[in-house]
């Protein structure tokens, strides 16, 4: 598994903010599946499998002053959750 992140982070006029950031996630599931009857016998195939997922995440904030009390902000970013496999 890997994952690697990057941020930048720009003022203007000392009351403005941009903030921009990036992640790029890598990771490798393995699952086996091994069948129990009912009678306590174990059933045959054996199964398993791999899968690899990828994925580039994103965000962009962006903070204004406008006094010295008073900050408004908003923040939009995206999350990654890579996939599972199933029992069925």
């Amino acid at each position: 598994d890997e994952r690697r992140s990057a941020l930048a982070c720009n003022e203007f006029d000392n009351r403005l903010k941009i903030t921009l950031g990036g992640r790029f996630t890598s990771e490798d599931k393995d699952f086996h599946k091994l069948r129990i009857e009912s009678n306590g016998r174990v059933s045959v195939p054996y199964t398993e499998v791999q899968d690899s997922y990828q994925d580039f995440s994103s965000m962009l904030a962006l903070s204004w002053d406008l006094s010295d009390q008073s900050t408004v902000y908003a923040k939009v970013a995206e999350g990654f959750k890579s996939g599972g496999f199933g029992c069925g």
